[in-house]
């Protein structure tokens, strides 16, 4: 049987009968209007525009004549959440030469696009989308001159290959640290550009192989279970490292289960009332709990990622 994309009903339902993938399909789609509560914010429907980058902005990061027709028809689209594609935090971490890159000189071109999208979405539709701007350092990936130029923590074999990053790439700690700040400084950019949240990205994977003690056997050593354990550890790592950051953070379902496995919402919110107290017992909590998933030789990566 060869899989294929599918341009009809007919197609799908025929092969999903054939594999016997017994995927739900239904011919009523009205609840995709109904809207939906996340956090403080409602969803005015159930349909979402992912973060995908367009690669037309301008040499300075800001958005660019085609960014704007992209997200104007986006806008118009009326998805209930437009999640806005990744943007460089800062210049070294982009992906290419035209990806987006907000800063504080640039910060207008972002409020207007922010404000355009609002204004075209309500034009259009009646109402405006939750707006979700996706943060990024691209690490290994940059290209910010059109050619590789990448920024690594440790050689990844898994990755490179035989064909090793040079050394020279490899980030200090603290050289980590700055991008865990840059990260931070464009998602405050972003708020005050008006969107509705940020997402950083991360990724679970480096945890994987770093949970080592006997005691968990019993859940590593099946996969598929082994995942959800890694996924939920290392966001109950953001919620501790948000915490003692001095953040109420409250994490929830962002969309039902059965649509998507990824659907953890972490939403935090400044405490000013939070003692210094509570901060370092939050925080020394958060290093024995690290000291217990990796180990006393802590990867210097993952540090990094984790500690944003």
């Amino acid at each position: 049987m060869i899989k294929k994309v599918y341009t009809s009903a007919k197609d799908f339902n025929e092969q999903n009968i054939e594999l016997n993938t017994k995927l739900p399909y239904s011919e009523d789609t009205s609840i995709l209007k109904e809207s939906v509560m996340i956090g403080s914010k409602t969803a005015p429907n159930r349909l979402a525009c992912q973060a995908m980058e367009g690669c037309d902005g301008n040499v300075d990061g800001t958005p660019a004549e085609l960014t704007y027709r992209r997200y104007k028809r986006l806008a118009e689209g009326g998805s209930g959440i437009i999640w806005f594609e990744a943007t460089a935090c800062r210049e070294d971490g982009r992906a290419n030469p035209r990806q987006l890159w907000i800063k504080r000189d640039n910060l207008d071109s972002y409020k207007k696009i922010v404000n355009d999208i609002r204004e075209d979405a309500i034009k259009a539709n009646g109402y405006a989308p939750i707006i979700i701007m996706q943060a990024t350092h691209s690490g290994r990936y940059s290209k910010p001159h059109g050619v590789p130029e990448p920024l690594i923590a440790y050689n990844n074999p898994i990755f490179e290959g035989d064909k090793p990053i040079d050394k020279s790439r490899i980030l200090s700690d603290s050289e980590i640290d700055r991008i865990g700040e840059a990260l931070i400084e464009s998602s405050k950019l972003a708020d005050e550009a008006g969107c509705d949240g940020v997402d950083i990205k991360c990724c679970h994977r480096y945890i994987n192989d770093k949970v080592n003690a006997p005691e968990l056997r019993f859940v590593t050593s099946q996969p598929h279970i082994a995942t959800k354990m890694y996924e939920s550890m290392t966001d109950a790592l953001r919620v501790m490292r948000l915490e003692y950051s001095g953040y109420s953070v409250i994490t929830t379902e962002l969309v039902d289960p059965e649509n998507t496995p990824k659907n953890t919402l972490i939403r935090a919110i400044k405490n000013s009332k939070m003692s210094d107290g509570d901060r370092e017992r939050i925080k020394a909590e958060y290093e024995r709990t690290k000291e217990f998933l990796f180990g006393t030789q802590k990867d210097k990566y993952l540090e990094g990622i984790i500690d944003l």
